[in-house]
């Protein structure tokens, strides 16, 4: 469950309603994104309305500030959500939709970037969602997971490096990063390369790993992947490397 206060909780003296005695007795357990400067907030928006958080995107924050990136540094476990809505505005208007392409576009810099995504949904005049809109959803999630349903490969581990050996020679193009984060994000900077030609190429590098990382490159064949960390705070602990290598989806029929 989670409460959002858009625009942030208003002086109850102006507003005339306290809303947080009312949201801790009904969702004493709910999550609270916005009112900044409230104690309950353990979510920050990430800083705009289009479903991208950027990168490096901390989960950690300094609690009352509101950094849209984070702050390696931070005592505050505040996770950023990119929200935007499905079609091209927040209120109903039956207009265009985001097409999946846009749609795969922001899970990449949203849940790839160690963000939460949302998106939003407007009732039409009925008090339903759209079909048309429930329809794209099915879609979005078809796709997620035609591409990271299965790994080619993946392994776990601890340290400053972890290997990853492949049966074969095989083409990839994608890797996720996970870390495990009931432990905090540890990782500060690392690099994954692949082992081709006798000998090890980069393959993507980065900061940020947190609860997930995404990254794209051109194909490529290799027989085995390594994650070197080359900083962090502490040993890091990786819930997943896994590699994959992801198709262009098939074409509508008749086109």
């Amino acid at each position: 469950m989670e409460i959002w206060i858009d625009g942030g909780l208003p002086d109850p003296v102006q507003a005339g309603f306290d809303v947080m005695p009312l949201a801790l007795k009904l969702q004493p357990k709910a999550m609270l994104m916005g009112g900044s400067g409230n104690p309950r907030q353990k979510i920050r928006c990430v800083g705009n309305e289009s479903g991208h958080a950027g990168y490096p995107c901390w989960a950690t924050a300094v609690f009352p500030a509101d950094q849209n990136g984070g702050d390696p540094n931070g005592k505050d476990y505040m996770p950023a959500e990119a929200d935007a809505p499905l079609t091209f505005h927040w209120m109903y208007s039956g207009s265009e939709m985001r097409s999946l392409d846009e749609l795969m576009t922001r899970y990449y810099l949203s849940v790839g970037c160690n963000a939460n995504l949302l998106l939003n949904s407007t009732p039409d005049p009925t008090g339903l969602i759209p079909e048309r809109e429930m329809k794209r959803y099915v879609e979005f999630g078809n796709e997620i997971r035609r591409r990271f349903g299965k790994s080619v490969a993946e392994t776990t581990g601890q340290g400053n490096e972890v290997e990853l050996k492949l049966d074969s020679p095989t083409t990839i193009n994608h890797v996720i990063l996970m870390e495990q984060i009931a432990e905090g994000e540890r990782i500060r900077q690392f690099v994954v390369e692949g082992f081709a030609g006798g000998a090890w190429k980069e393959l993507t590098k980065g900061t940020c790993v947190g609860h997930k990382r995404i990254a794209r490159f051109d194909d490529v064949q290799v027989s085995k992947v390594r994650l070197r960390v080359t900083q962090s705070l502490a040993e890091p602990l990786i819930r997943k490397l896994a590699v994959y290598c992801v198709t262009k989806p098939a074409a509508p029929a008749g086109k």
